[in-house]
Protein backbone atom coordinates (compact mmCIF):
# COMPACT_ATOMS: atom_id res chain seq x y z
CA UNK A 1 0.00 0.00 0.00
CA UNK A 2 1.40 3.35 -0.97
CA UNK A 3 1.29 6.45 1.19
CA UNK A 4 -1.30 8.02 -1.13
CA UNK A 5 -3.62 5.03 -0.76
CA UNK A 6 -3.12 5.05 3.02
CA UNK A 7 -4.00 8.76 3.19
CA UNK A 8 -7.10 8.11 1.10
CA UNK A 9 -8.25 5.36 3.48
CA UNK A 10 -7.66 7.65 6.45
CA UNK A 11 -9.74 10.34 4.76
CA UNK A 12 -12.58 7.88 4.12
CA UNK A 13 -12.45 6.79 7.75
CA UNK A 14 -12.67 10.38 8.94
CA UNK A 15 -15.64 11.02 6.64
CA UNK A 16 -17.43 7.90 7.90
CA UNK A 17 -16.85 8.91 11.53
CA UNK A 18 -18.16 12.39 10.79
CA UNK A 19 -21.22 10.95 9.02
CA UNK A 20 -21.97 8.74 12.04
CA UNK A 21 -21.62 11.80 14.26
CA UNK A 22 -24.12 13.74 12.18
CA UNK A 23 -26.49 10.77 12.13
CA UNK A 24 -26.43 10.61 15.93
CA UNK A 25 -27.16 14.31 16.12
CA UNK A 26 -30.13 13.76 13.81
CA UNK A 27 -31.40 11.04 16.16
CA UNK A 28 -31.08 13.30 19.21
CA UNK A 29 -34.81 13.59 19.89
CA UNK A 30 -35.31 9.84 19.95
CA UNK A 31 -32.16 8.82 21.82
CA UNK A 32 -31.71 11.75 24.16
CA UNK A 33 -28.39 12.83 25.61
CA UNK A 34 -26.77 9.49 24.77
CA UNK A 35 -26.78 10.62 21.14
CA UNK A 36 -24.75 13.69 22.08
CA UNK A 37 -22.05 11.63 23.79
CA UNK A 38 -21.80 9.20 20.90
CA UNK A 39 -21.79 12.05 18.35
CA UNK A 40 -18.99 13.74 20.28
CA UNK A 41 -17.01 10.50 20.43
CA UNK A 42 -17.38 9.98 16.68
CA UNK A 43 -16.36 13.59 16.01
CA UNK A 44 -13.32 13.05 18.25
CA UNK A 45 -12.47 9.90 16.28
CA UNK A 46 -12.67 11.88 13.04
CA UNK A 47 -10.44 14.55 14.55
CA UNK A 48 -7.99 11.88 15.73
CA UNK A 49 -7.76 10.40 12.22
CA UNK A 50 -7.31 13.85 10.70
CA UNK A 51 -4.60 14.78 13.19
CA UNK A 52 -2.79 11.50 12.55
CA UNK A 53 -3.02 12.04 8.81
CA UNK A 54 -1.56 15.54 9.10
CA UNK A 55 1.32 14.21 11.23
CA UNK A 56 0.38 16.33 14.21
CA UNK A 57 2.32 16.43 17.46
CA UNK A 58 1.91 13.41 19.75
CA UNK A 59 0.45 15.38 22.65
CA UNK A 60 -2.44 16.56 20.48
CA UNK A 61 -3.16 12.97 19.49
CA UNK A 62 -3.16 11.98 23.16
CA UNK A 63 -5.50 14.82 24.16
CA UNK A 64 -8.02 14.02 21.44
CA UNK A 65 -7.71 10.31 22.22
CA UNK A 66 -8.50 10.95 25.88
CA UNK A 67 -11.53 13.03 24.87
CA UNK A 68 -12.67 10.18 22.62
CA UNK A 69 -12.34 7.59 25.40
CA UNK A 70 -14.13 9.77 27.96
CA UNK A 71 -17.07 10.44 25.63
CA UNK A 72 -17.33 6.80 24.56
CA UNK A 73 -17.28 5.61 28.17
CA UNK A 74 -19.86 8.24 29.15
CA UNK A 75 -22.13 6.91 26.42
CA UNK A 76 -21.73 3.32 27.64
CA UNK A 77 -22.33 4.31 31.27
CA UNK A 78 -25.40 6.32 30.35
CA UNK A 79 -26.81 3.48 28.27
CA UNK A 80 -26.14 0.91 31.00
CA UNK A 81 -27.78 3.14 33.61
CA UNK A 82 -30.89 3.39 31.41
CA UNK A 83 -30.76 -0.30 30.55
CA UNK A 84 -30.70 0.31 26.80
CA UNK A 85 -27.59 -1.72 25.96
CA UNK A 86 -28.62 -4.67 23.79
CA UNK A 87 -27.48 -8.08 24.94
Amino acid sequence: MTQTEFDAYLSYGAYVALAISLLNLALYKRRGSSALYLAGACAAAAAEITLYRSKSTPWMLVVVGVIFVVLALADVVLKSAKGTIQK
